[in-house]
């Protein structure tokens, strides 16, 4: 491990629900850390308008690694042409701007840890998914791919890069696990469509510690899957999440309401299946806090 080596980071999208977190904990560490942001300038933020594609290139000053977390979320409205079509450009300018902005630098990072997402699989049912399976067809692996071959110049120049496929990163302030916890409150929770859908997940801390693992490991490029070694099928997540909040599992959410409710995106995002595992992750030895998905409600609630 090289932490001392490696400690100066800069975070895009480093006030969302795991930068914030991730910023925090590095900063516990003793990392010197910097954000990159669309907020007005301080001590240790500096600003970016990547839709105009606009960088301060003083955020590069000094830094080692560099995490890219920014981007539009995929969750938040239906699926329209419009709206999809806004997502990639959000994503591909985001990306484009910060690569752009490195090749054009004296100052270039060691490292850039790029977040991805097991949308890259596509709705693969219970095919066991690692990294050197291949993408899906849909439109989350395609805003994956865009990511994803953004980045490629960059270690075409000896960046050391890394991808990180995260599945839902579960934590009680924020991301799903949020949007999830109010009907299960209410005791209104219960399976989606037939519930044997595979929810690949990893948990908050989990993520954060990964994500230092692969900045620390200066041996490790590519891809890594960010997900628990234990997918669950939606209907044992939305028991356990019941369990947690001490309340019933009763009302399943049916297919055709989904669907209607919220078109591709539901389907996409809700009804579709994925086993991911997180076979290199594994394989390069880092510990799991949070394997079961009971275990992970309680990291979560008990977090503080």
């Amino acid at each position: 491990m090289e932490s001392m080596a490696q400690n100066n980071v800069l975070i895009t999208g480093g006030t969302g629900f795991v930068g914030s977190a991730l910023a925090q904990y590095l900063r516990t560490e003793s990392y010197r850390v910097s954000l990159l942001s669309r907020k007005p300038a301080n001590d240790n933020r500096f600003q970016w308008h990547p839709d105009d594609k606009i960088m301060d290139k003083n955020a590069l000053i000094g830094i080692d690694t560099i995490v890219h977390l920014a981007g539009e979320t995929l969750f938040d409205k239906r699926w329209s042409k419009k709206r999809k079509a806004y997502i990639l450009n959000n994503r591909r300018n985001a990306a484009e701007t910060l690569v752009q902005t490195i090749l054009a630098s004296e100052s270039q990072p060691n490292t850039v840890v790029v977040a991805s997402a097991v949308g890259f699989y596509g709705d693969r049912g219970d095919e066991i998914l690692t990294e050197k399976s291949g993408s899906g067809n849909d439109f989350p692996s395609e805003v994956c791919r865009v990511i994803e071959n953004a980045f490629a110049p960059l270690a075409k120049i000896g960046v050391r890069v890394v991808f990180t496929r995260f599945g839902i990163v579960l934590g009680k302030e924020g991301g799903a696990l949020k949007k999830m916890l109010l009907p299960f409150q209410l005791g209104l929770g219960g399976k989606m469509g037939t519930g044997q859908q595979i929810m690949s997940w990893i948990q908050l801390n989990d993520c954060i510690r990964a994500i230092k693992f692969l900045i620390e490991t200066p041996t490790l490029d590519g891809i890594f899957n960010l997900t628990s070694p234990e997918p669950a099928t939606n209907l044992d997540f939305s028991k356990a999440l019941a369990h947690q909040v001490n309340r019933p599992c009763f009302f399943p959410l049916p297919d055709f309401i989904i669907k209607l409710a919220f078109g591709e995106m539901g389907e996409s995002l809700l009804l579709s299946s994925a086993k991911v595992i997180p076979q290199r992750l594994m394989d390069y030895g880092f510990q799991f806090q949070s394997i079961s998905i009971v275990q992970a409600f309680k990291n979560s609630f008990n977090s503080t």
